[in-house]
């Protein structure tokens, strides 16, 4: 019985990635802390997954000479996080307890813009691979805890809401890195 193996070879001749990232963090005081990120990118090669060459020629397409986006080539994407913490010991006071320590906030906001897909011509035309782009997508998370100290022991009790907003979210967010990085 013959062993059979495949091996990926680094086929494609041209690949480039090109861009700038800029991030701005502040903890201006003990309650509020926020970051706030973007991103700029261009990426192009002859093929977005190793085994796309394989599936162009298996189809009986030629193999494209040119390059094209990446399918998660996301132009600009803004990551936004806004942190409110009250410490403990802290916070107003009604009768000489601190209501509000240990109380947190957290606001996660996303922006991504589309990622290029192929036209509905792609069967005619191989060579006109993501041309198109989906739409830009926003995305709000939202973190509220509290934390409760007794003696040595400290508890934390949270509410996670995702996408507060109820925004319509496409696959393509999900399955491209440059989305959903927080």
């Amino acid at each position: 019985m013959e062993d059979y193996f495949c091996m990926y070879v680094n086929s494609t001749g041209s690949r480039s990635a090109r861009g700038i990232e800029l991030s701005l963090a502040t903890g201006a005081s003990e309650f509020l802390s926020s970051v706030v990120n973007y991103t700029y990118a261009i990426v192009k090669g002859r093929n977005s997954s190793p085994t796309e060459n394989y599936s162009y020629g298996w189809a009986g397409y030629q193999i494209p000479d040119d390059d094209t986006y990446y399918d998660w080539d996301q132009r600009h994407t803004v990551n936004i996080s806004l942190d409110f913490r009250v410490p403990r010991g802290e916070g107003p006071r009604l009768a000489d307890y601190s209501f509000l320590e240990g109380f947190g906030l957290n606001l996660i906001w996303q922006y991504g813009s589309g990622c290029p897909y192929d036209n509905p011509e792609h069967e005619t035309h191989p060579f006109f691979r993501n041309q198109n782009r989906y739409p830009a997508e926003t995305i709000a998370d939202l973190k509220i805890n509290k934390q409760i100290w007794i003696n040595d022991l400290t508890f934390n009790l949270y509410c996670n809401i995702l996408n507060i907003f109820n925004e319509k979210i496409s696959v393509q967010s999900w399955m491209h890195p440059g989305m959903m990085l927080i």
